[in-house]
């Protein structure tokens, strides 16, 4: 018979009660100790599902006790909360202790102030932090993101993932996750027009505004076309610009793109040339038409088109030439005269004359037409030039009608 009692093993744990508030999977562990005597063995039992202990069963006077949470598998949804236990048996007693789960809306918080806790909430985020949201989109806390809001297109995202261009990356997540149509471009203008002197060969610069819609991603050719719809190249034209295609890094932080050109009019042998800046594939568009224009060396009007038999009239005159022109005009019937033979014309001039016509030009036309008042065709032929040989001579006829008819 023994004479002696051996102790007993006794279960002390140190925690009585487990309360896990989280977004994403959680860990921890506690300590089961033996108090007693002799060796302590036992095992842990959860009653909560997606709460899993490691060892769930042991042998030993110290044990470190690890758990972890899975939030999916609780089958919570997120910001509900579940109550249940936690079992402790062994030689040495049994230790029951309450555990509270509760799972928290997934977030992100950022620099800024924003809690992103779901896809609405990083769509508005980034449009007004476009940059940091490129960021944070390739970051793993987006990832651990979308797995606890249960994003269904982890696939889409991994490939999205390993884009370089992260701002394309990013669009086409917001698009192909129903969030945003695709980014549309619009211009400030439809036409530019250049009028310049026609002897002047001064470089002619311009530039017009490309809008973005939103702040996603642009990737666009830029092309060439004449007003025959034949392509040509930006840098071998008369109309040059920067560079052949429009991307996201054109824009600054207001979606605005500035593109800015230069004409170059020695390469232009017309009066007129027109070229289109089509931005895309489609010429009906994201058009702008840049036109140029040489202006009329010299114009010329008369303050009427008829005339009485005696009368006064004047000969108007723009010169845009940029030099003193002398202008000779004449009348080869002599029905309209002038006061000199030529007249010199800066900018702009009027040259005065008078109508008169003779007894013998009067009854020759009365002869040709009895029945009807007669009235008398004629011209005033004009010759133009500078004097110096270094301007060619102008030529130009311009049609009167004198008299009643």
């Amino acid at each position: 018979m023994n004479r002696y009692e051996f102790p007993m093993p006794v279960l002390d744990v140190s925690t009585d009660s487990l309360n896990i508030e989280t977004q994403y999977r959680c860990d921890g562990q506690f300590t089961i100790k033996n108090t007693g005597g002799g060796t302590l063995e036992g095992h842990v039992l959860s009653r909560c599902p997606g709460l899993t202990f490691y060892p769930d069963t042991w042998k030993g006077n110290r044990q470190e006790i690890k758990y972890t949470l899975h939030p999916k598998e609780t089958g919570l949804q997120v910001g509900q909360t579940v109550d249940t236990r936690c079992f402790i048996t062994s030689n040495g007693g049994e230790i029951e202790f309450p555990v509270r789960v509760k799972i928290k809306v997934s977030s992100i918080n950022t620099d800024e102030g924003f809690a992103i806790a779901n896809l609405q909430d990083f769509y508005d985020y980034a449009l007004e932090y476009p940059t940091s949201a490129q960021i944070i989109f390739k970051s793993t806390d987006f990832y651990v993101l979308l797995q606890a809001i249960g994003y269904e297109y982890m696939e889409l995202y991994d490939t999205l993932h390993k884009d370089s261009n992260s701002r394309r990356a990013l669009d086409n997540f917001f698009i192909l996750s129903g969030l945003k149509g695709k980014t549309t471009i619009s211009l400030s203008d439809t036409v530019i027009e250049f009028l310049q002197k026609p002897n002047d060969t001064t470089v002619l610069t311009g530039s017009f505004e490309v809008y973005k819609s939103d702040f996603g991603h642009v990737e666009m050719p830029i092309k060439l076309l004449d007003e025959r719809h034949k392509s040509s190249l930006l840098t071998n034209s008369w109309l040059s610009l920067p560079y052949s295609k429009l991307s996201s890094s054109d824009f600054n932080e207001n979606n605005v793109a500035t593109i800015s050109f230069s004409i170059d009019p020695t390469m232009i042998f017309e009066s007129y040339a027109s070229k289109k800046v089509v931005f895309g594939t489609s010429e009906n568009e994201n058009t702008i038409e840049i036109v140029y224009r040489r202006s009329i060396p010299l114009i010329f009007t008369l303050d009427r088109q008829s005339f009485k038999r005696e009368d006064r009239g004047i000969l108007r005159v723009i010169n845009n030439t940029g030099e003193l022109i002398y202008i000779s005009p004449v009348c080869k019937n002599n029905v309209i005269l002038f006061a000199a033979k030529d007249f010199p014309i800066g900018a702009v001039g009027e040259i005065p004359f008078e109508v008169k016509t003779s007894t013998f030009t009067n009854a020759f036309t009365t002869f040709l037409s009895p029945k009807k008042t007669p009235y008398i065709r004629t011209t005033i032929d004009i010759t133009a030039n500078n004097r110096m040989g270094l301007f060619r001579r102008y030529n130009k006829t311009l049609p009167v009608i004198i008299g009643e008819w």
